[in-house]
């Protein structure tokens, strides 16, 4: 994607009348594990050792400028609240429960320590639940950084945590988790002051609040790879600022009104012979659907815009292209790229949403 904006860049400073515009779309991705429709009920439980004193950062060591905090280790308790809001909200299963206390308060020292059979057939039996979803480990590490800016004028100070936590899957007809994941993350604060202790102590956060919001945090993320999802992804469209019809496909791409946008692309498209206008409008109709998850018809479309980019230079090598149309070479052959990948995702997408007896169209 970041090269996809850098070619962007490059054409919103070759082009005049002619705009690139770019537009966030909502897209939804399917989770990396298929639950069975019959799991409609889970729990979610605090696997870890518990234990008290989140109010700091823990062990610190001074390197230079910047204090590197150890790994903290916290009794998940608010991840594990976090985790079961986050799953409850998305509304993929009937009901989430969460399972009021830890299950290792007598544990002496920090371990992992998965289920076994009967703890999972009990929790499941008590909380009247098909699976149970397990906390077993959470790993923060907060750096802390003061450095000087003369750029700002000031000093700048930067609190950045890595998050991981890692959640089992348990069934109580299987032994052991039949998946467990240990997906990655990061909060960040930053702040610029006049001085070190201005910075230190009266902008960047306190070590309790980082350890509060990295724990609520930490809930957030393995829902995103669970479960069907939508997320925001950024895409680009053509129009022209002489072309009245085009300024008003834009404000209906703006307004949200997509199939509006489509009909006046697909007129231009239809009434134009010049073959730059016509890729432009083959690119724009992919777009409108991979708006509707349309991907085996925006492939069709993106290879005609590429026809007419091909057309245009009347090259038949994408190396014989080159300034503006290399620029919507490498435009067109990225988006490709990405509707390939939404398109080989659909199945599994179906696969997820078949619980609710409707298909991701």
């Amino acid at each position: 994607m970041k090269k996809l904006f850098y070619t962007l860049l490059l054409l919103l400073l070759v082009t005049s009348c002619e705009t690139v515009n770019k537009v966030t779309i909502s897209c939804m991705s399917p989770g990396i594990f298929n639950f069975p429709n019959e799991i409609k009920r889970v729990g979610v439980v605090n696997n870890l050792r518990y234990t008290f004193g989140t109010d700091s950062l823990g062990k610190h060591y001074r390197l230079s400028e910047k204090i590197l905090y150890s790994p903290y280790h916290t009794d998940g308790s608010r991840t594990a609240d976090s985790f079961a809001k986050a799953l409850a909200d998305n509304k993929y299963f009937d009901e989430v429960v969460i399972c009021d206390s830890a299950l290792r308060t007598r544990d002496e020292y920090y371990r992992r320590i998965p289920l076994d059979t009967a703890e999972v057939k009990d929790l499941a039996e008590g909380l009247e639940v098909d699976a149970i979803l397990s906390l077993d480990e959470l790993n923060i590490t907060a750096e802390k950084s003061i450095t000087p800016r003369p750029d700002l004028n000031g000093i700048e100070g930067t609190i950045s945590s890595k998050i991981q936590p890692i959640v089992s899957i348990y069934v109580p007809s299987h032994k052991g988790p039949v998946f467990t994941i240990a997906p990655q993350d990061s909060l960040l604060w930053n702040e610029v002051g006049t001085t070190v202790g201005e910075v230190e102590t009266q902008l960047l956060p306190p070590d309790s609040t980082v350890i509060r919001e990295s724990c609520e945090y930490a809930g957030t993320i393995p829902v995103k790879y669970l479960i069907p999802h939508w997320e925001n992804e950024n895409r680009v469209y053509f129009s022209d600022q002489m072309s009245t019809q085009l300024k008003n496909a834009a404000f209906y791409v703006d307004h949200g009104n997509w199939k509006a946008a489509d009909k006046i692309w697909k007129s231009v498209y239809k009434n134009k012979k010049g073959q730059s206008t016509l890729m432009k409008m083959a690119f724009n109709m992919a777009l409108y659907c991979e708006v509707n998850s349309q991907f085996g018809e925006a492939l069709k479309w993106i290879d005609k815009a590429r026809t007419h980019l091909m057309n245009k230079c009347k090259a038949s090598n994408p190396k014989e292209l080159a300034g503006k149309s290399a620029y919507y070479y490498d435009l067109i052959k990225e988006y490709e790229d990405i509707l390939k990948k939404r398109k080989e995702k659909t199945g599994q997408l179906k696969i997820q949403l078949s619980r609710f007896g409707n298909e991701n169209k």
